[in-house]
């Protein structure tokens, strides 16, 4: 795995699913080929007296959007592209997928997002800022 960056202070994610995810994006990243991602791991954006872990994968794809992500607690906070958003419980079942595993599931958002797979919507105001997405 190349490209990996980790933050002056580390996280300290909290045994379980805190972990647990930081494991298995860190598995999914050194799966993927050399050259093709840089990889950030680190605390909250912003809040670094926060410990839990978070993460940002940015593809070489340019078809690709980066994917950035949080874990605090049983809840995963997820990022594609500027698009973000809240998954409540994700540790015990509040999945995209609800017949997938938490673990199954954000493989195939990882996998999905790194492939160019992810499509979003943008809406735009008359200054061309962005006033509202969806992915």
């Amino acid at each position: 795995m190349r490209n990996v960056s980790l933050d002056a202070i580390p996280p300290t994610p909290k045994s379980g699913f805190e972990t647990e995810v930081l494991h298995n994006v860190t598995q999914f990243v050194s799966q993927m080929p050399l050259n093709k991602i840089a990889f950030h791991v680190g605390r909250f954006p912003g809040h670094p007296e926060l410990p839990q872990p978070c993460f940002r994968i940015v593809p070489t794809n340019p078809d690709a959007a980066e994917l950035s992500g949080c874990a605090v607690n049983n809840d995963l906070y997820l990022g594609i592209g500027p698009v973000e958003q809240e998954y409540i419980d994700f540790a015990r079942g509040g999945t995209i997928a609800p017949t997938f595993t938490w673990q199954e599931d954000l493989n195939w958002i990882l996998r999905a997002v790194i492939a160019g797979g992810f499509s979003q919507k943008q809406s735009l105001d008359r200054q061309g800022r962005v006033i509202g997405t969806a992915s």
